[in-house]
């Protein structure tokens, strides 16, 4: 876990809230493995986290799981990630699992994310799989929808892709997921370059109101 801020969160009490508020990352962070984030590389607790008003400027680099903002939020139960009024202006570079939030969110058992109000305006590259404007992956393999992630009034301005993979102008969801998937009044303007699956938005979805995709793919 490398981030700019904190590089490993785990065993905080449930209920806990930490946040980050009118802060600035302008340095580059670079792993030489996996969970690598611009403020966090990996937040393995049950916690309620919230990102408001910030941004990152800085260049991410690492192998897997590689986030503007967050590397990886793993399993978790109870969690609500919330990431308001931010801006990623970064270029993230990895190679699978590579968003300009948030690298890849998975199995949060009851819990939600939410991105809400802000932009990513940093290239996204990755050389492997899964690769997004915010997230690179959104996987949940239980049977129940208990996890929910919504992006709303958003931008996406940087371009995505992928030398080998997948690739999507705001998030990729893995196989076989039961996850309550929603996107309200937002807009992809960077073009999607992919090796074997391009979308404009994702490969995925609940419920999309208001939604344009206007960058070539």
């Amino acid at each position: 876990g490398v981030g700019g801020f904190i590089g490993y969160m785990q065993d905080l009490k449930q209920g806990t809230v930490v946040s980050f508020e009118d802060c600035v990352n302008n340095g580059n962070v670079t792993g030489s493995s996996d969970d690598v984030g611009g403020f966090v590389g990996e937040m393995r607790s049950n916690i309620n986290f919230t990102i408001s008003n910030t941004i990152n400027n800085g260049i991410i680099k690492g192998d897997a799981r590689v986030g503007g903002f967050i590397g990886i939020i793993p399993g978790g139960t109870n969690m609500i990630i919330i990431i308001l009024n931010s801006t990623n202006s970064g270029c993230v570079f990895g190679g699978q699992y590579v968003g300009g939030i948030i690298g890849a969110i998975v199995c949060n058992t009851n819990g939600s994310t939410t991105i809400s109000n802000t932009i990513n305006n940093g290239d996204i590259t990755g050389s492997w799989n899964d690769v997004g404007g915010f997230v690179g992956a959104v996987s949940y393999f239980v049977d129940s929808y208990s996890m929910s992630f919504n992006i709303l009034n958003s931008a996406n301005k940087g371009s995505v892709s992928d030398t080998r993979g997948k690739a999507c102008g705001f998030f990729c969801v893995g196989p076989n997921n039961e996850v309550r998937i929603m996107v309200k009044n937002s807009i992809n303007k960077g073009s999607v370059n992919a090796t074997t699956d391009g979308y404009g938005i994702t490969n995925n979805i609940t419920e999309a109101r208001n939604v344009v995709s206007m960058g070539d793919v």
